[in-house]
């Protein structure tokens, strides 16, 4: 299917047992998929696909369990998610090529697919999760008190889920217009929570994945806060170690970049949506566009 028709569209699509659900925004010769961090869905998006619609196709999806998507099988590992995915696009009938787009755990789900697809012709990795602060003590600790207050949570879900739900409805999210905070807000749901959870037990069954997968394989751009304000109990120190493991997983790969998007951070796609935009920009801008039917001399 060709991407110079794609304008706008809302879709759940059959995916497995369930439905994935995909907003799909803009036209143009790339498709960029846009994959977010844990806890975190289509929504955050939003400014950033309204940056890129009058250049590129571009498709926010929610994983599932997630958003406005079916609970998805199990385990929730790297592998599993982008079966999922590629299975949607072929629904949609969308073959590239591709620009991924993940930031934190969705970076982890960017590499795998980079791998495994040859139509991703390269990657922007947003603040990405990488090995070494996945296997750090103060991811650990994340992993206990979030476990530990799911539990809380649980344990009357109704009454539970209702006072969280009105709570997070209060909490304004910059960058984001106020129907996409509460569509992720008010779609919160216990499966939401089951599926994070999951996502953390699988989280090492991803690394052994990531390990077979090995260095970015495609043109690869990685964005790093200058200053994080909230990244999972890792240190905030001017040394930060997580940055300097990002720039290193940017050098890695070929033509690889590592950008450092001035000021704060909690979600470079809310917070700083033209800094990813122009990362996309840039990377486009850096690479052929394959075309089909061409034979080699």
């Amino acid at each position: 299917m060709s991407n110079a028709g794609v304008q706008e569209a809302e879709h759940r699509i059959p995916v497995g047992e369930g439905a994935l659900f995909v907003r799909i925004e803009g036209q143009g010769p790339w498709t960029v998929l846009l994959d977010a961090g844990w806890g975190r869905w289509s929504p955050i998006w939003r400014s950033v696909q309204a940056r890129l619609r009058d250049r590129f196709a571009t498709v926010a999806f929610d994983r599932m369990g997630l958003g406005r998507s079916d609970p998805g099988a199990m385990p929730r590992s790297a592998f599993q998610v982008v079966d999922e995915l590629q299975e949607g696009l072929r629904v949609l009938g969308l073959e590239g090529p591709f620009l991924l787009v993940g930031e934190g755990f969705g970076a982890v789900h960017a590499r795998v697919h980079a791998f495994r697809d040859p139509a991703v012709k390269g990657m922007v990795l947003v603040d990405p999760v990488t090995e070494v602060w996945a296997r750090s003590k103060g991811f650990s600790t994340y992993r206990f008190l979030f476990e530990r207050n799911l539990k809380r949570w649980t344990r009357r879900a109704g009454f539970r889920m209702a006072r969280i739900t009105a709570w997070l409805t209060r909490w304004p999210v910059p960058g984001l217009s106020v129907d996409a905070a509460k569509e992720m807000r008010l779609g919160l749901e216990p499966d939401n929570f089951f599926a994070m959870r999951a996502e953390l037990g699988a989280l090492e069954e991803s690394l052994q994945q990531l390990a077979m997968v090995g260095a970015p394989s495609v043109p690869t751009t990685v964005l790093s806060p200058a200053r994080r304000i909230f990244s999972g109990m890792i240190s905030h120190d001017d040394s930060d170690p997580v940055g300097t493991v990002q720039r290193k997983l940017g050098l890695q790969a070929p033509e690889g970049r590592h950008v450092v998007v001035d000021g704060p951070d909690r979600c470079l796609p809310v917070d700083h949506p033209e800094a990813v935009a122009e990362a996309v920009v840039e990377l486009a801008g850096r690479l052929t566009i394959p075309v089909q039917g061409a034979t080699a001399d």
